[in-house]
């Protein structure tokens, strides 16, 4: 299957919505949470990629940014959420590019690592590990701790620990645990 991965466009975003969510049926908490990502200050253009085949959108992912509380004070860090993929296009490659180009992009950035809530089996082959290991606390005990996942770039740096932080927003829509 050949696709491209490229910098999603502004005026792709009703688009990538509406990726999100078919990707995520029933569960329409993932497309309000990137909705409410995209309209705040923890966005970042340059780190939401789409995969684009045959001039139709069928994946997506973004980083943003979250505090990560720490003994000095807070840090911004990176967030992979959501990863999405056409139903009928998933198991094809997609995914798996469009995660590995996004960490690549902010490995170049200098970015120390990135955290996610998600399926451990699933994000395993991408180096993510548990993130407690590494000294970053999950930003609430709704999340099973294995969920919580961090992957090392190569700025990594050991010091950086304490424990990340949600928006209220993630509470309010039910988008924090399983």
């Amino acid at each position: 299957m050949d696709f491209e991965i490229r910098t999603q466009l502004p005026v792709e975003w009703p688009e990538v919505v509406a990726l999100i969510n078919r990707a995520f049926v029933p569960d329409v908490n993932a497309a309000q949470l990137a909705e409410w990502v995209h309209d705040s200050a923890g966005w970042i253009d340059d780190l939401s990629l789409v995969a684009v085949q045959d001039e139709r959108l069928v994946g997506h992912v973004m980083l943003s940014q979250l505090p990560l509380r720490t003994p000095n004070g807070d840090v911004a860090i990176l967030c992979l959420t959501p990863l999405s993929v056409e139903p009928e296009a998933q198991r094809m490659g997609i995914g798996r590019g469009l995660v590995e180009r996004v960490l690549r992009a902010a490995a170049t950035r200098g970015e120390p690592f990135v955290v996610l809530e998600g399926s451990p089996r699933m994000y395993a082959r991408f180096g993510f590990e548990p993130a407690a290991d590494y000294g970053i606390e999950r930003p609430s005990e709704l999340i099973p701790e294995p969920a919580f996942q961090l992957v090392r770039l190569p700025s990594y740096r050991p010091e950086l620990r304490g424990q990340v932080r949600y928006p209220d927003y993630f509470y309010e829509i039910g988008a924090v645990g399983p």
